[in-house]
């Protein structure tokens, strides 16, 4: 399985337990409702990162486990550790080189970033408020088996796919 639906805040827990258990996907939104607004019922979205909108670039994306979910359609987010994008696996780092860079339209601005692990433990966050970029790089120790970031203000969420820690005994 590549992709977990991950439609908000609400979905927390179920996403953090699916990683816990061991399941390697990326959050995606989805839309399911049988009404005349089907797809625009919601400016919620999964983004995957692709070089090109080609069938065959969105599928080697999603099999990369390159995307994430988000309410703001306006948002981009940029993440990798080691120059190694969301979705990839490390083995066994030294330490941890994060970079999240983050990208809005929307009026309200980004809030706060988190770097999530295993169990939702908050590894690292700062709140930007309304500021509508964003770029963060900080250096960790490698010390739990995935990361992954949650973006969240009063009005919308953001999660990624994870970036996972092969090989160390963490």
């Amino acid at each position: 399985m590549m992709l977990s639906e991950i439609k908000g805040a609400g979905f927390d827990r179920e996403y953090s337990n699916s990683l816990h258990e061991g399941w390697h996907t990326a959050p995606v939104f989805n839309e399911d409702n049988h009404g005349i607004n089907w797809t625009t019922a919601t400016q919620s979205t999964g983004v995957v990162l692709a070089p090109a909108l080609t069938r065959d670039n969105v599928l080697e994306a999603f099999h990369a486990r390159r995307a994430y979910s988000t309410g703001d359609p306006t948002m981009k987010l940029y993440y990798t550790i080691n120059d190694q994008w969301l979705g990839s696996h490390l083995c066994d780092p030294d330490k941890l080189d994060v970079h999240i860079r983050v990208e809005t339209e929307n009026e309200a601005g980004i809030g706060m970033i988190q770097l999530i692990t295993e169990d939702n433990m908050v590894v690292a966050c700062v709140d930007v408020g309304a500021r509508q970029s964003f770029d963060w790089k900080f250096t960790l120790p490698p010390h739990y088996d995935y990361y992954y970031v949650k973006i969240t203000n009063n009005k919308t969420y953001t999660v990624s796919a994870p970036i996972w820690i092969d090989g160390a005994e963490n």
